[in-house]
């Protein structure tokens, strides 16, 4: 556990660590490039490490250096064998089914106590209309799962509900489908996917509209890659809200990702009342560039469902900003937050309750009151590395010393986060 004690400012430069998200894309895709692909500032969190030693188990030579990670491509050998531990590692267990259904391999897919009761069937049951086979040991939608790779087909699916992450393995597995795979999302998600294929020579077509995107993956080989992953946006927004609570000379962050699927949180902090500026330097293939951000008083939002999957792992730090802000702010449409690590509706508000905040959960988000002034107390973040970060963003505005349990698995995303909490609240 880890005392937090209150904080008065969040000022200073911030370079926030990889992004998570990409980076394990850059090695599932490099896994299947023809030839080597160099990643350059590879993420160094536990759910990254969980991809990398998943395809160092299939048999990829991956060598690290201090500057790189490189990745050998070309598939994988027919007729292997093997168990692949995803660990608490949601991304890594479903992206890797796309990416090994039409691959000539038998494969076993478990994971930890909390991965193995999050949900599945999402992604399995798509790629078994291609022709996936897999299978459920123990129960119904959740693993542990047998996977035997074999030949696909192509197929138009329509998301029921938005995720990047089923959306990605779908368009995994397309590129050994027969014929093309056509996804439809009503509400867009996260395009990191999408970009990396553009940047690999996929055959991929994507239409976009007022209602939504349509994206057809052809069988591709895929070109390999150098590139510089960009700095985790959802790691800067704890920063963010801290500059957001404790104001002080402002924020920068360098470096850092702004794809535009990933930039709610930074809209709800500016209609708010934040004062943000955003400089782009580069799109190599993901923009990049600095964020600006200073304090000011802060109002209460509404944020509907067609925000939310463009700030889905911020909607929690969204709440906790909240709590200071005048008014009362609704959040709809984050039911999925609840089959996370943890079930991060229901913890946040009794950790925030604890701390005598104004909020009430309901089935698909958060209605909170404010200001209220947060006291000192022992939260649990139930082993969640997001509302570990949150209740540490909370304690930083409590008015006496708050403990936080558990505090080392903020690894799973951001392992030198209380480093950074340190320099930029302490200066």
């Amino acid at each position: 556990m880890i005392k937090i004690s209150p904080v008065t400012k969040c000022e200073g430069m911030l370079i926030p660590p990889p992004d998570k998200s990409i980076s394990h894309r850059a090695l599932l895709l490099g896994a299947v490039a023809f030839g080597k692909s160099e990643i350059i500032n590879l993420s160094s969190a536990d759910d990254v490490q969980t991809t990398q030693k998943a395809l160092m188990t299939l048999g990829k030579k991956i060598y690290d250096t201090k500057s790189s990670v490189t990745i050998e491509g070309k598939g994988f050998s027919e007729g292997k064998e093997c168990t692949i531990d995803c660990r608490n590692s949601g991304t890594t267990a479903r992206m890797i089914m796309g990416l090994l259904a039409p691959e000539k391999v038998f494969i076993r897919i478990i994971g930890d106590d909390s991965l193995t009761n999050r949900p599945m069937e999402r992604v399995i049951s798509p790629l078994k209309r291609m022709g996936a086979s897999i299978t459920y040991l123990d129960r119904f939608g959740y693993l542990p799962v047998n996977l035997k790779g074999q030949d696909l087909h192509g197929v138009r699916y329509k998301l029921p509900v938005p995720s990047a992450q089923v959306k990605s393995a779908l368009l995994l597995a397309g590129l050994k489908a027969k014929g093309g795979t056509t996804i439809i999302e009503p509400r867009p998600t996260r395009d990191h996917t999408e970009r990396m294929l553009n940047m690999m020579e996929a055959d991929i077509l994507i239409k976009r509209s007022d209602s939504g995107s349509e994206i057809r993956i052809n069988p591709s080989e895929l070109s390999n890659f150098k590139m510089k992953i960009p700095g985790d946006f959802s790691s800067a927004a704890y920063f963010m809200a801290l500059a957001a609570l404790c104001p002080g000379k402002g924020l920068t962050i360098s470096d850092v990702n702004l794809n535009p699927t990933r930039l709610g949180f930074l809209e709800a902090l500016r209609a708010m009342g934040m004062s943000i500026r955003m400089d782009l330097d580069d799109v190599t293939p993901e923009p990049v560039g600095k964020i600006f951000i200073n304090g000011g008083s802060l109002n209460a939002v509404v944020i509907d469902a067609d925000k939310v999957p463009y700030m889905i792992d911020e909607v929690p730090l969204l709440a906790v900003v909240a709590t200071q802000a005048k008014g009362k702010t609704i959040i709809r449409g984050a039911e999925e937050l609840r089959m996370k690590e943890a079930d991060r509706i229901g913890s946040l508000v009794e950790g925030l309750i604890k701390m005598g905040a104004s909020i009430e959960a309901t089935e698909d988000g958060f209605i909170i009151e404010g200001p209220t002034l947060l006291k000192g107390a022992t939260l649990n973040p139930h082993g969640d590395h997001r509302l570990a970060m949150c209740f540490t963003v909370a304690a930083s505005i409590a008015n006496s010393d708050s403990i936080i349990k558990n505090e080392e698995c903020v690894s799973i995303s951001y392992p030198v986060f209380y480093q950074d909490f340190n320099r930029l609240t302490l200066l």
